[in-house]
């Protein structure tokens, strides 16, 4: 297979949406969440970055009953990031008031955070009007750029937000990502709802893992208690987060429980569940073929299929 133009990950800056026809613009990352417009039928967003250095939130209505879909268009775009390209996107819905948030991660090592509430919002509430198309999208600014979070791309991204400290419009959302560094990194982000009804970063507490593995990271996921990583060096790496919250302490650690290697050869990416009890997960990894690997106290299993 030939290699596009300016190769699978392009690097280079620029400012975004320039220089690009449509036939050479390429999806590098794509993330979603959905909510019910009326009975039986949901609005689909997707969080899409492009080889162009621009990422979009588009949506879709989509009719449960008839399996029928209809394009919305783009809700809005995220503007003064990174310049340049984004290899990794995550969003979310926190609590019950409809926060949404989104976290891009670049290929100069950055990582920002969003609050795409208000787009979202505005979109639905078009919709229950009788609208029936985007009206061209919103510009939204990141709440928070944290720059060096890897030394280079930041290949993969999970998020999850964290149970239990949203009362009060304050939340804690988990991001791990994987790096071309080798390096993983945890970090927690603390986020709050003002009295005038904005979303402001108020602070993040996290780590980073160099040499988490022995080759670039390609993949990640977290349930915000434990972290699952690939790369291409065909290792699979189970960790554990531990988090230390008190009066004026936040910290966060990150402890390797299981390493092993898989049977799928240059893994590119994974997603994993957790039993309910917590006793065991589960783990599938694509690349040169596909591997499940079962993991728990007593036992270690892996398939490849």
């Amino acid at each position: 297979m030939m290699e596009p133009k300016g190769g699978l990950r392009p690097k280079t800056k620029r400012k975004a949406g320039e220089g690009k026809s449509a036939a050479d613009l390429r999806y590098m990352a794509v993330d979603t969440f959905s909510h019910e417009l009326r009975r039986g039928v949901d609005v689909l967003f997707m969080l899409v970055s492009l080889s162009d250095a621009t990422v979009r939130l588009v949506a879709l209505e989509i009719d449960e009953e008839t399996g029928s879909s209809e394009w919305l268009g783009q809700a809005c775009h995220l503007v003064g990031g990174s310049q340049n390209p984004t290899l990794s996107v995550g969003c979310m819905v926190l609590g019950d008031d409809g926060t949404t948030v989104a976290f891009t991660g670049s290929t100069d090592g950055m990582v920002c955070c969003w609050d795409i509430s208000e787009a979202v919002r505005g979109l639905l509430c078009r919709l229950r009007s009788g609208a029936k198309a985007c009206e061209g999208g919103s510009e939204v600014s990141p709440l928070v750029r944290i720059e060096g979070v890897h030394d280079s791309g930041v290949n993969a991204m999970a998020t999850r937000a964290i149970e239990g400290v949203g009362g009060g419009g304050n939340y804690r959302v988990c991001v791990v990502s994987g790096g071309d560094d080798q390096a993983l990194h945890a970090k927690d982000i603390y986020l709050r709802r003002n009295q005038g009804g904005d979303l402001a970063f108020i602070g993040d507490s996290g780590v980073r893992i160099p040499n988490a593995h022995h080759s670039a990271l390609r993949g990640v996921w977290t349930d915000g208690t434990v972290a699952a990583t690939t790369g291409i060096d065909q290792r699979l790496n189970l960790w554990r987060l531990i988090r230390r919250v008190g009066e004026g302490v936040r910290s966060l650690k990150v402890q390797l429980l299981r390493s092993l290697t898989v049977e799928a050869g240059e893994t590119e990416s994974l997603d994993a569940a957790m039993a309910d009890d917590g006793g065991a997960c589960l783990v599938a990894l694509a690349g040169r073929g596909l591997s499940v690997v079962e993991l728990s106290n007593c036992s270690l299993k892996t398939h490849l299929c």
